[in-house]
């Protein structure tokens, strides 16, 4: 069996290419895999971020590290949101790269997820790296509470009335990452940077969500490293 694209498959079911030349392309086909893109085309003014078991409303910048921003929105010149997320899987090889909309995946990932529709993105790596986008669409208060049961029990809501000043119907934006390392862990129900670990917070109206001092450096496996080089040498001489 051999995976094509629509195009390429009808012409093979159609007889246009050799048996050879099938096999060919299915032994040679991970050796000419290019990156794979896409875009995000939500239109949006209002955003909801749903990250790390927590939630962010109007606030620019979601995660920052020090002084760099890791999740956070930009605008277009008609005042649309455009989301960017600095991420950290697929660290063995390029990052998967999230910027104004726009995501990109370099060769080598194990699993690409995209609906037609835009709607869900799931990256995994070899590694155990993994990325998910998820978008959601709340008409009221009842079902953002659905989408996010804790919402039912959170102090903010019950005591401030803070889902009053929320506007529907409403886009809530759902992004999580989990690196094979365990120093980053942004799930649908906690929050675990480098032993930073929060879950169920809401922040609204600010111009920072959440700031991590620093990320404790990764242990660097030399002998992982070199294992791997001659695995790809062994691979490359066959």
């Amino acid at each position: 069996m051999i995976a094509l694209c629509p195009l390429h498959a009808g012409k093979a079911d159609s007889d246009h290419y050799p048996e050879d030349l099938l096999r060919k392309w299915k032994r040679d086909g991970v050796g000419l895999a290019q990156e794979v893109s896409g875009k995000f085309d939500f239109m949006r003014r209002d955003l909801m971020w749903l990250v790390g078991g927590s939630l962010y409303h109007r606030v620019p910048v979601v995660l920052q590290v020090e002084d760099e921003p890791w999740i956070w929105e930009t605008r277009d010149e008609d005042g649309y949101a455009r989301l960017n997320f600095k991420t950290q899987v697929g660290r063995e090889r390029p990052v998967l790269q999230l910027d104004d909309n726009v995501w990109r995946v370099p060769p080598g990932a194990a699993r690409i997820d995209c609906l037609p529709r835009g709607r869900r993105l799931r990256v995994d790596f070899p590694g155990g790296d993994t990325f998910r986008a998820n978008f959601l669409e709340a008409g009221d208060p009842e079902e953002l509470m659905r989408i996010v049961p804790w919402l039912r029990e959170n102090w903010f809501v019950k005591n401030r009335g803070w889902l009053e000043s929320v506007p529907f119907p409403l886009t809530v934006v759902e992004m999580w990452e989990r690196t094979s390392n365990g120093r980053i862990s942004l799930t649908k129900d906690a929050t675990n940077l480098g032993g930073l670990a929060m879950q169920h917070n809401i922040a609204a109206d600010g111009p920072v969500g959440l700031t991590v001092s620093q990320i404790p450096a990764e242990q660097i496996d030399l002998s992982a490293i070199a294992q791997r080089g001659i695995n790809q040498w062994r691979a490359a001489t066959r």
